[in-house]
Formats: C-alpha cells, sequence, structure tokens
C-alpha cells in the first residue's frame, strides 16, 4: 500500500518533467535571433582542429552523437587556423574531404598528433603522412602544393571564423542560429551533445 501511494505522488511530477533548459549567454550565444525558424536536416558545423587537445577529446562522443542523428542533422567541419602550422591541419582536412576518405584520414591524424606528438608542419611530412596511408603520391603533392580548390576551402573556413566570431575550438554552430563550445558545457562532452539537442529543437520553433 506504501508503495502505491509513493508512486501516486511521484507520478505528477513524472509526466510534468521537461528537457533540460540552458541558458543564453551561458551555456550557448545567439548568432543571429531574427534567423528564420528551420526545418530537418538542420546545419550543425563543427568549427575544430587536428592541432586542438579538446577537440580531440570530444572527438568520439561527438562521433556517436552524429551517427544517432542521421538523416536529422547536415552536419559539417570548418578547420580553423589559430596557432602556427595549423595551416597544414586545415590543408589535410580539405585534401582528405575532397578525395572522399575524411572517414580514414581524422582519426589517423587527430592520433599522429594528439597521441603520437608528431608535428606534421609541412608540405612534405603531411605528403608523406597521406602516401602511407595508401593515396596516391602525385595526387597529394597537387593537393598541398598546387591546389586552388583548397586554399579556396581554407579561405572560406577564415571567413566563417570572422563572420561567427570563433574565438576557441571546439566550438559547434546550429542552424546559422546558436553557437556553443567546450568551456560553455564545462568541459563535458555529453552536456555539449544536450546543449546541441537543445539548440536544435529551438532552431525549429
Amino acid at each position: 500500500m506504501k508503495k502505491f501511494i509513493f508512486a501516486l505522488f511521484f507520478l505528477p511530477l513524472i509526466a510534468l518533467a521537461k528537457p533540460a533548459e540552458f541558458e543564453a549567454g551561458k551555456a550557448y550565444q545567439i548568432i543571429d535571433a531574427s534567423a528564420p525558424k528551420v526545418t530537418t536536416p538542420v546545419d550543425v558545423v563543427e568549427f575544430f582542429s587536428y592541432g586542438c587537445h579538446f577537440c580531440y577529446q570530444l572527438e568520439p562522443t561527438l562521433e556517436e552523437w552524429v551517427a544517432q542523428k542521421g538523416k536529422s542533422i547536415n552536419f559539417n567541419r570548418v578547420a580553423v587556423i589559430f596557432n602556427r602550422g595549423w595551416n597544414y591541419y586545415a590543408k589535410a582536412y580539405y585534401t582528405a574531404k575532397l578525395l572522399g576518405i575524411n572517414d580514414k584520414m581524422t582519426p589517423a591524424l587527430f592520433k599522429a598528433i594528439q597521441e603520437d606528438k608528431k608535428k606534421l608542419q609541412s608540405n612534405q611530412s603531411m605528403e608523406q603522412f597521406f602516401i602511407k596511408h595508401g593515396v596516391d603520391e602525385a595526387m597529394v603533392k597537387s593537393a598541398f602544393e598546387a591546389s586552388p580548390t583548397i586554399d579556396g576551402l581554407m579561405q572560406q573556413g577564415m571567413q566563417l571564423m570572422q563572420n561567427y566570431k570563433i574565438t576557441a575550438v571546439p566550438t559547434i554552430v546550429v542552424a546559422k542560429r546558436y553557437k556553443t563550445d567546450l568551456v560553455m558545457a564545462g568541459g563535458d562532452p555529453k552536456k555539449m551533445m544536450a546543449i546541441i539537442d537543445y539548440l536544435i529543437a529551438k532552431s525549429q520553433n
């Protein structure tokens, strides 16, 4: 009988429970409050670098989240250039993207740079890294040494950084309306994904 009364007492609380809400200015920032409501798939963009340790920490949680979301989001990345040598990391990301081998090269590059402490901060070192992972030598040299397409993608990335006022990585922009980063999430990757889920829902309302 006591158990039954206990269940009845807490049933309204369970029914009234709402998803977590996050405060603007603390958990996320508003980029454009006047942007129109969006529909599925929602654009989600991560600003990152292979040279960023916190991006590497976020990677497993982010990968799992992206896989779970499937076609409900349109996930892309922008490689930032904050520090000396990160231009080679950006060039590596866009090269792998154009070649359609990001799924293979991103974990390899993160491991080499973050775990194995390889600098890979020259055209030659990056070219050799890609060649060792089975990419054609001529194709790699063309990408790293004479590719207007890749240079253009890097310039576009820098412009987006300015447009969204990206000052730290990893930062994630949702629907061109909101942004959050790992610092605002208290350093907790799972909380960061919860904030992004909240912003996706908010952008559709």
